[in-house]
């Protein structure tokens, strides 16, 4: 996947920050998706290079309900890649609910067992997100002992089962190459 592949989708949503704080993650949120806000939110704060204003760190997967105000830096690389695996988890959760109650944090730790982002890109009628379902899905590694191998392979199907061209509510379209 080239490394710009979030710049079209940010630019349809009219997001031009490198700082992303929950007003702009919003904003990309309702471009791609209509899972309730807190949901894509929720799945954000995931992100490996989550900061907070007031500059300190903490741990990954690690997300507080405070008074201090957090940002995803999407000039890095790893929370560019990040935030885009979201946006296409976020748009997959609306294609395959309500038949498969997932979550779009869930989707987005198992799509990488599932689908590749092959490219992105725009035009008047939004983003267009290709992805290819792998040849031979497999519970990533580091998941093997958090996810069950039944709900894996009930979404691996859902998937499967999906039409190859899936809209997204505010235009555009995620494909699946497969």
């Amino acid at each position: 996947m080239a490394s710009d592949d979030l710049g079209p989708v940010l630019e349809h949503a009219g997001v031009k920050a490198t700082q992303l704080h929950r007003a702009e993650l919003n904003i990309i949120g309702r471009t791609v998706t209509k899972v309730r806000p807190e949901e894509f939110i929720e799945a954000c704060t995931y992100a490996p290079g989550l900061s907070w204003d007031d500059g300190q760190s903490r741990p990954p997967g690690t997300f507080e309900i405070h008074g201090h105000d957090w940002w995803i830096d999407v000039s890095d690389p790893a929370n560019r890649e990040y935030l885009l695996v979201i946006i296409v988890a976020a748009a997959l959760a609306d294609t395959l609910r309500p038949n498969l109650p997932v979550t779009v944090r869930w989707i987005a730790q198992v799509m990488p067992g599932v689908l590749t982002p092959q490219s992105v890109h725009t035009d008047n009628a939004g983003p267009h997100v290709n992805l290819v379902r792998l040849a031979d899905p497999q519970i990533p590694a580091e998941l093997t002992d958090d996810v069950n191998q039944q709900d894996f392979t009930e979404f691996v199907a859902a998937v499967d089962a999906a039409p190859a061209v899936l809209p997204l509510p505010a235009g555009g379209a995620i494909t699946v190459t497969r």
